[in-house]
């Protein structure tokens, strides 16, 4: 098998799908990002999963399939975070359309932490924008919604 960290100008020696590359790095992204989150959101007793979904809320109540489908996460993390920061007072449950339904709300409690959190995310974010070229950057956004996008039209 090529060893893909060597490139000779053997065309075997090179990966055949740089998708691939970019899932790889993808991941490993996904899961330092993670980390960092986790980082910026502990002094609120918080984790970045649970982030992202009060961060889902900041515009108004939401369903959480809306919070699955707006994060790309699985309905049932979303139901768990969404359990543990009902639990904890950053959440509430308000009626929905239905008497079946329900949506998640923001509660004071939980935009406060919000607002705590923005200028550790603000400060990390600066630091990692620094480790690239602002083109870089411009165009690693723009390849990742669009493919982005293209996924979610054929689900």
């Amino acid at each position: 098998m090529a060893d893909p960290s060597r490139d000779d100008g053997d065309p075997a020696d090179v990966p055949a799908e740089p998708i691939t590359q970019l899932v790889d790095h993808v991941f490993v992204l996904a899961g330092q990002f993670l980390r960092a989150g986790d980082a910026i959101t502990a002094p609120e007793q918080l984790t970045a999963a649970r982030w992202l979904v009060l961060g889902a809320l900041r515009d108004g109540p939401l369903s959480p399939a809306e919070i699955a489908r707006k994060r790309g996460l699985q309905r049932q993390s979303v139901r768990e975070s969404v359990l543990r920061l009902e639990k904890s007072g950053h959440v509430a449950r308000v009626p929905g359309t239905d008497r079946r339904t329900f949506l998640v709300a923001l509660t004071a409690q939980g935009r406060t932490a919000l607002e705590r959190i923005e200028p550790r995310r603000v400060r990390w974010a600066d630091e990692t924008a620094a480790l690239v070229s602002p083109e870089d950057l411009d165009t690693a956004v723009a390849v990742m919604a669009r493919l982005r996008a293209a996924w979610s039209a054929r689900e």
